[in-house]
């Protein structure tokens, strides 16, 4: 089979490297290049078995696959391959060429996008990965890819991760790329590959490097991105996807003005601190201190750790500087935690939530002058990373990515329960501010407190399975469970 090569992509062929990142702005050809390859590799005589993946089956479906059977169809046409020689199950999206039996199969990293770990079977002697909008896999689910290829019947396997430029935070660029800033496009930068990553072969494109296979009107498009005179102008959009630029922050971000102030500063605001804190496990725990004064906000991070069990929690809480007397509000989901943390003699209390609750969380910490403490590593992570949804166009909706969100959360429960639902704000819902619901009861957090302070026991008394029981049945009556 013969296919035309961009002269970009011929290091592919000789290249030792396992990895192998073709990326940069739209237009490139980067997977119509990767596709003709993998239809290439097929039909050698040579050992073959490629796996296609994105972040679930089901995008991958409606990109490379549609790709790849396009590339067949061009193929057949010219003449390079006979049709019959392929077997396509279009049920189980895997091309098998028979004259060989070397095969290209789909795979999704996950089942969906909020499944709760990778899936990765059925990879068993593949030779060649293709991993498209990588920009959008999990590291630890790319690292279980390349761990689980493993053959002896090709000497280097080969994987290709095709990605448009995410933010500076993303691992992809941590790991792989140092970052130069751009000289014409302030606040962008360009990327020169780290020492010390042999195994990768990085290729930056963009459709500069493709324009014979691009017509005048396609070109026109990307160009007019950049064109202040145009209507299309979108700088942002013609810096990242047209240029292939790497951004401080992801498409859509979402809190753009927030700002810095340093840490002693902060600690010298003489204002009451109220905390947030959002449950996590196998994703962060996040609690945030906040202070808030004329309409300004003032965020630091306070805890941030994986795998807390509730007891690690109260020491880490406490450890910050969290004290009995301070109002920490918590995602209401976890009444068992939000519990457990009071025993431990800190004032955690459930937030309210509503239909619309998000909504108006987000609109309220938008609107806010905020400004979080330099040393808030994680937190401005957060901050540059958290987008609003994008179509399937990469354009951003209104709804807000369930990602990079979780010191975010902490403070929107924090800032709606303490400072705009005490000024009047509307919108979480109907209940009363200072109520909770415990057992199905609605009960006085006030009431809820003075029980809880009134128990009087040490802090570091700990706590035996009955000891707990009956403490909460004093506090909680009948309905507690």
């Amino acid at each position: 089979m013969n296919i035309d090569i961009n002269p970009l992509y011929l290091p592919v062929f000789t290249t030792k490297c396992r990895y192998i990142h073709m990326w940069g702005g739209r237009g490139r050809g980067a997977s119509h290049f990767a596709t003709d390859y993998f239809l290439f590799r097929v039909t050698q005589k040579k050992y073959f078995k490629g796996v296609m993946l994105r972040a679930t089956m089901a995008q991958i479906k409606k990109s490379l696959w549609v790709a790849l059977l396009k590339r067949i169809k061009t193929a057949v046409d010219a003449g390079y391959i006979f049709e019959e020689d392929l077997k396509i199950n279009l049920s189980e999206h895997t091309i098998t060429y028979t004259p060989t039996g070397n095969v290209i199969i789909c795979h999704g990293f996950r089942k969906t996008t909020t499944a709760a770990a990778a899936d990765l079977k059925g990879l068993e002697g593949a030779t060649h990965a293709i991993v498209e909008e990588a920009e959008d896999v999990y590291e630890q689910d790319f690292r279980e890819l390349s761990s689980s290829l493993r053959t002896v019947e090709v000497k280097n396997i080969q994987i290709f991760v095709l990605f448009n430029p995410p933010g500076k935070n993303h691992w992809l660029i941590k790991t792989y790329y140092n970052l130069i800033p751009s000289v014409t496009y302030p606040g962008w930068y360009n990327a020169s590959q780290k020492e010390g990553t042999d195994e990768l072969l990085a290729i930056h494109s963009t459709y500069e490097d493709n324009l014979v296979n691009l017509n005048e009107g396609n070109v026109r498009e990307y160009q007019n991105y950049g064109n202040k005179h145009h209507h299309s102008y979108n700088p942002d959009y013609f810096c990242r996807s047209v240029l292939g630029l790497i951004s401080e922050g992801k498409m859509g971000r979402i809190f753009v003005k927030v700002k810095r102030i340093r840490r002693e500063l902060y600690d010298e605001l003489p204002y009451e601190e109220f905390g947030g804190l959002d449950f996590g496990f196998n994703a962060p725990t996040a609690v945030s201190l906040n202070k808030y004064h004329n309409g300004k906000l003032f965020s630091r991070q306070a805890v941030f750790m994986r795998e807390l069990e509730n007891s690690e929690l109260a020491r880490e809480m406490k450890k910050a500087g969290i004290t009995r007397f301070m109002k920490v509000y918590a995602d209401p989901a976890e009444p068992q935690s939000i519990r457990t943390l009071t025993r431990y003699g800190l004032n955690v209390l459930a937030a309210l939530k509503g239909a619309d609750s998000i909504e108006y969380g987000y609109r309220e910490l938008i609107n806010v002058e905020w400004y979080v403490t330099d040393d808030s590593e994680d937190f401005w992570e957060e901050i540059e990373e958290h987008t609003w949804a994008l179509d399937v166009d990469k354009k951003p909706t209104d709804m807000p990515e369930d990602a990079w969100n979780h010191l975010i959360d902490a403070t929107r429960y924090a800032y709606t329960m303490h400072v705009s639902r005490k000024g009047g704000g509307a919108g979480v819902n109907s209940e009363r501010a200072d109520d909770t619901e415990i057992g199905g009861r609605r009960i006085s957090k006030v009431a809820l407190l003075d029980s809880i302070r009134a128990e009087k026991k040490s802090e570091e008394t700990p706590l035996t399975e009955d000891d707990e029981d009956d403490f909460y049945r004093d506090l909680y009556g009948g309905d507690y469970d």
